[in-house]
């Protein structure tokens, strides 16, 4: 191991020269040799070795300025550092921070690499303290090269460093090696076995203050082009955190139900940002930066990281308190008090961090009088004094609540996010769609100023109005659902309004009015049945709950109906929920009647008006987050005891209503049970109080803000990894797969899909190299060149049937779109059955038709529509998806997890229907865009988006990467896209088979 010891200090002047030569590696007859590599279909055509030269920086612990090289070679230059950002022990030890390519039409030529070193070089403090050591390697051919560097820092010294021959030391690589993750890329790898360097060429001396000028006028440069970048990431994440309530941390999605659910002084933040954005405000910098001159490029930056950073911390923390109700109830009493005891420790810091971010008094300067800091304290938002401080305290709490977590889940104190579950398909996810409280869906729209707020949580939406009214519009657009008294007419006709302890049914005046205060009197009970005449073709009603009591309701009329319903307050900023209560069909004429009936028969309309009453004071506790934790059942390794605790907004309303708490089982465990879905139970006291509809009854704790349920698991293991295309002759079983799996393997991938419709001796080898891998190899083949299919899996089935559980799976046919669904169907069980008869113990993936998404046609009912189950207890079923690819921004207005849930509901349902986990078998294929997966980070951002889906779930998945995720450069090493990047951080976590361990 060899360290810098010193460097020459010198001020900045012409008289302090430096001189650095160009060095070659001394190899002393010794210079290392290998065979070429092979990759791929691609045997023993890859010849050129990586040449790595390397020195260590031992810096000293005073403010630096900047950093920076300049590096003269031939051909190409690949500039490392240490990794310092490592997530887990997947993580590589270096990572590559510049590079220079000479032209294709002049491959010798000379090439010169820039390299702004700052940001790597020095640590997150204010101070810019350096770091004390770190690697520098450098990937140049064998021909040298020539370096000089320097770091200036802010007392105004300089130390130079460059290609000192006894600096540096050399090795050379086999063709194809990841060099970021040889430990050489560690500060304290031992390189005293490497080669020394020698000097080629000698240097002419420069006066330091030249080169100084030179890569301070380039570092400006760079700084500007970053900033540009960021400033330009922080509108993005911005206008995600405003118009989504979604937060980008360590590139990764955090959100649920929208931006309604923060604090207002949240959004206010990040509103007043987004128009700061437009121009610099000088006052701001200097109480941020204590510069008026401080870029606003810097300022953004930085505050979107903080509101970022104490989103998710906000987050966490509630997720820890919730943990220690979880524990509790799950009876791991031991648990709960390690939670209870962190959250004391750790709520403080959130507590400090708010109270900073926001501007408090606490921010009052030394020299300001009590007058000044009372009135900037009012000035909201204000942000800190000092935000690198914020973001240091942040960065603290991010780290000490992600200790909480383990990848043994049984020693974890924290399992999951806030709003999030792991293999539990019966839980609760990011949408509207199963309890039907998204108004827009319902073919109206609210036409005056209004913010609304829909918790996937509830069945209801809160409405913040921003005036005196609310108005909802579009009832004579809307399709009558049946008719049964004609002429048809789906819009309102009447009103259930409470006055004086009875529940009155209003119909319109000829001026629309159906409820007036002065009129009528005051409403006694809180809340509104909107009703219309389902035997004309009306849906079902919809109910207003109220917070401030309204003055007046008025329908507007036209010989169409009813087309608006406008509801008046006596101030702005009332609010309202809107939901629909009822959810059910039974008895359709019968209801319609005793909705419709006036003067109301409060006898028979009991059931509907106890609905009502119910959502009336359950609503007063609305459901906004949630956390999920679980222990494995003592007596059933194919089950989980699942706990769900719920944070609801607490509000008050004019009438004093005594409100009621509820915790609901989520739809799909609801679904479930309605299906007979074998294991799953409700543990908790609970009770049914209405209905979800399709999905089933309404069950929930009463009083209560946590139920616990058994959850059933599918008892074999989970996998994931890629797929790659292998009908070409020499895909398979050849040189080049070695280093393909290692690749994979690398990534934390247990899985493998190989395409190809072979059965010889290559087939099997390349099965057995999965197999010394610990990779599952998946047969998949393409229907189209086969004579007999059914005939190829019997013989696939004899050759593996004596293989390890993990070691093999079948995907009988990939992509079936040609065939129609009965012959497919017929098929797929005459497959399983020739495999069944000699192999009875490897997974089986089927799948849909057609193969592209749920809902994909061109079939008349949608992909998993069509599929009928073959009744094997291995088998999987399995779809593609190619809808999203990587694009420039992720999340964005059109896309995000939300989306992919919403579009992935008939595979969740299929899933519950036939008690069967599901199979991703082809997405991402991000290397097909127009977008790089070397340097758009939202490749990494989306699949973790992916991978938290498919975790919640249970989901086994394949990445299509068609083999081109990897690239080999012109030193003949191989470079890694930011797809392995994501997959070794989701993998890093532990999390695939982590309730079965």
């Amino acid at each position: 191991m060899r360290l810098f010891a010193s460097f020459a200090l010198c001020v900045l002047t012409p008289l302090c020269l430096n001189a650095m030569p160009w060095v070659v590696p001394d190899w002393q007859g010794r210079e290392p040799k290998f065979e070429p590599g092979s990759l791929f279909w691609r045997t023993r055509e890859f010849t050129s070795s990586p040449t790595l030269y390397r020195t260590v920086l031992t810096l000293p612990a005073k403010p630096l300025d900047f950093a920076a090289v300049r590096i003269q070679t031939r051909r190409y230059a690949y500039l490392f550092a240490t990794r310092f950002d490592r997530f887990s022990e997947l993580d590589p030890f270096g990572k590559l921070i510049a590079k220079a390519e000479a032209a294709k039409e002049r491959p010798d030529a000379e090439v010169e690499l820039l390299a702004d070193l700052t940001t790597y070089l020095v640590d997150d403090s204010p101070e810019r303290l350096p770091r004390r050591e770190i690697a520098l390697l450098l990937s140049a051919p064998s021909d040298g090269f020539r370096m000089e560097g320097v770091l200036v820092f802010r007392d105004g010294s300089a130390q130079i460093f460059g290609s000192e021959p006894n600096r540096w030391r050399v090795q050379k690589f086999p063709p194809l090696t990841v060099l970021e993750f040889e430990p050489c890329m560690k500060p304290d790898f031992d390189d005293r076995n490497w080669f020394p360097v020698r000097v080629a060429v000698g240097a002419i001396a420069k006066p330091t203050s030249q080169l100084v000028s030179e890569l301070r006028k380039f570092v400006a440069q760079e700084r500007q082009r970053r900033l540009n970048q960021q400033l330009e990431d922080a509108r993005w994440r911005l206008t995600l955190l405003r118009d989504k309530g979604i937060v980008i941390v360590d590139d990764e999605a955090f959100g649920w139900a929208g931006a309604e659910r923060f604090p207002e002084w949240v959004r206010k933040i990040a509103d007043k940002l987004l128009l700061e954005l437009g121009g610099h405000d000088p006052q701001r910098a200097e109480l941020i930066f204590g510069s008026a001159e401080a870029d606003q490029s810097e300022i953004h930056p930085l505050m979107v990281e903080l509101l970022s950073l104490f989103v998710w911390a906000s987050d966490e923390v509630t997720n820890l308190a919730n943990h220690v109700k979880l524990w509790q109830a799950l009876r791991q009493p031991e648990k709960a008090q390690k939670c209870k005891q962190e959250l004391s420790t750790i709520a403080p810091l959130l507590q400090k961090a708010e109270r900073l971010l926001r501007g408090h008094e606490t921010n009052k300067r030394e020299d300001e009088s009590p007058d000044e800091s009372n009135f900037k304290a009012r000035q909201e938002p204000r942000p800190p004094r000092n935000a690198h401080d914020v973001y240091h305290l942040l960065r603290e709490l991010r780290k000490r609540l992600l200790a909480l977590r383990h990848h043994d889940v049984a020693k974890a104190l924290v399992i999951n996010d806030l709003n999030s579950g792991l293999e539990n398909k019966f839980g609760w996810f990011d949408t509207t769609v199963l309890l039907d409280n998204d108004i827009s869906r319902w073919g109206l729209r609210v036409s005056t100023p209004a913010t609304i707020f829909a918790s996937p949580l509830s069945p209801a939406a809160l409405v913040t109005v921003k005036g005196t009214e609310f108005t909802l519009e579009g009832w004579e657009n809307l399709k009558p659902l049946r008719v049964y008294q004609k002429p048809p007419d789906p819009t309102p006709v009447c009103l259930w309004v409470v006055i004086n302890g009875k529940v009155q049914n209003l119909r319109p005046q000829p001026d629309g009015t159906v409820y007036d205060r002065t009129q009528h009197g005051h409403m006694s009970e809180n809340w509104m049945l909107l009703v219309c005449d389902m035997a004309r073709g009306g849906g079902l009603p919809i109910q207003f709950v109220f917070l401030q009591a309204p003055k007046k309701v008025v329908f507007r009329r036209s010989e169409k109906g009813t087309t608006a319903v406008s509801i008046v307050f006596q101030k702005p900023n009332a609010q309202l929920f809107v939901l629909k209560p009822l959810k059910e069909w039974r008895g359709f004429l019968r209801t319609a009647q005793v909705l419709t009936r006036a003067p109301l028969n409060e006898n028979e309309a009991a059931p509907f008006i106890n609905q009502c009453r119910l959502w009336s004071r359950a609503l007063l506790y609305y459901p906004v987050t949630f956390s999920e934790a679980f222990v494995r059942d003592p007596s059933d390794p194919e089950t989980l005891i699942v706990a769900n605790a719920y944070n609801y907004l607490e509000l008050r309303d004019e009438w004093n209503t005594k409100p009621l708490k509820l915790a609901s089982l989520p739809p799909l465990a609801s679904y479930g049970l309605l299906k007979g879905y074998p294991k799953l139970q409700v543990l908790s006291d609970a009770k049914v109080l209405g209905s979800w509809g399709v999905w089933g009854e309404h069950i929930a704790v009463v009083n209560g803000d946590v139920i616990v349920y058994r959850v059933p698991i599918h008892p074999f293991k989970r996998f994931g990894g890629f797929t790659a295309f292998c009908f070409g002759p020499t895909d398979i079983g050849v040189p080049g797969n070695l280093t393909e799996l290692d690749l994979i393997k690398r990534t934390g991938s247990n899985s493998f899909r190989p395409q190809h419709n072979r059965t010889d001796e290559a087939a099997m080898q390349l099965v057995r190299w999965c197999v010394e891998r610990g990779l599952q190899h998946v047969f998949n083949v393409d229907e189209k060149w086969l004579s007999d299919v059914v005939e190829h899996y019997r013989t696939l089935a004899k050759l593996c049937k004596d293989l390890p559980p993990d070691a093999v799976a079948y995907d009988l046919l990939n992509e079936p779109e040609t065939r129609d669904p009965r012959a497919y169907n017929a098929l797929l069980r005459r497959v399983t059955q020739a495999i069944r008869e000699h192999d009875k113990t490897h997974l089986i993936y089927a799948e849909v038709i057609a193969p592209w998404g749920p809902n994909a046609q061109p079939y008349p009912e949608a992909a998993f529509e069509n599929l009928e189950p073959t009744d094997d207890p291995l088998t999987v079923y399995s779809f593609h998806d190619y809808e999203y690819r990587l694009m420039p921004r992720y999340p964005n207005e059109r896309v995000d997890i939300r989306t992919l849930l919403e579009r992935w509901l008939p595979a969740f349902k299929f899933s519950i229907d036939h008690r069967s986990p599901i199979h991703l078998g082809e997405f991402g294929a991000f290397e097909q865009t127009k977008e790089d997966i070397y340097s758009n980070r939202c490749a990494i951002t989306m699949l973790l988006d992916h991978f938290r889906i498919f975790d919640r779930f249970g989901w086994h998945f394949h990445y299509y990467s068609n083999r081109g995720i990897v690239r080999v450069r012109k030193d003949g090493s191989v470079e890694e896209s930011l797809v392995q990047e994501a997959y070794r951080r989701y993998f890093g976590r532990g999390r695939l088979n982590a309730v079965r361990q």
